[in-house]
């Protein structure tokens, strides 16, 4: 029996990239293509289909009350939800497990990934499936947590601040400390946390709400 799937990102490439995909498997017909969560809504609304593939910002970035955000809740409740991720650091892999989240894959890998999710999701709602490189990561994140590796006060205080738009040599003369102290604060916060850029920095600070 053939399956209706919508896709949603952001990002028209990734859309079209796996609707050519998805159109050469035989069973499946792509009912809905989304780039924002509004209209995501307004699409399952007027036809409600058997399986949802998203990016994780879908989840991450609606607000509780929006109707994208609470549609793509039901799904995922439902088990018909495939959460595709951008590599983010583990942090963020912790919060879409606490979302609920159970197939969850990188982009970073190839395509027939999505693929396999897909039919694993189709075939067994409501439980996991993560990706290789969703699993490295995991995997990362608990080696993290078993050595010790949580952000000290200072490290926390410094990401906070920096998030806010404040520079290195700001905080150092609102702390009373040297720029070099502070910039290895930051570094140790980044390293702990698989952070590799000022932009997951913030983003790291918005999904902890620590601004």
């Amino acid at each position: 029996m053939e399956k209706t799937l919508a896709i949603a990102d952001s990002h028209p490439l990734i859309v079209q990239a796996l609707a050519q995909l998805l159109q050469q498997q035989p069973g499946f017909r792509i009912v809905h293509r989304s780039r924002c969560g509004q209209q995501l809504a307004q699409q399952l609304t007027a036809e409600p289909v058997d399986m949802v593939i998203a990016d994780e910002q879908f989840l991450l970035q609606e607000k509780l009350s929006g109707p994208g955000h609470l549609l793509l809740r039901r799904y995922l409740q439902l088990g018909k939800l495939v959460v595709m991720t951008d590599a983010p650091p583990p942090h963020t892999f912790a919060r879409l497990l606490e979302l609920g989240v159970r197939v969850l894959v990188s982009k970073q890998e190839p395509p027939e990934i999505n693929l396999q999710a897909l039919y694993f999701a189709l075939e067994h709602p409501g439980e996991n499936y993560f990706s290789p490189a969703v699993h490295a990561a995991l995997e990362q994140a608990t080696l993290n947590k078993i050595n010790g590796h949580e952000l000290t006060g200072k490290e926390l205080e410094v990401v906070r601040l920096l998030a806010s738009g404040i520079s290195l040599v700001q905080i150092a003369k609102m702390k009373n400390r040297s720029v070099s102290t502070v910039a290895t604060h930051k570094y140790n916060a980044m390293r702990k946390l698989g952070i590799n850029s000022n932009a997951e920095l913030i983003r790291y600070a918005v999904d902890s709400h620590i601004l």
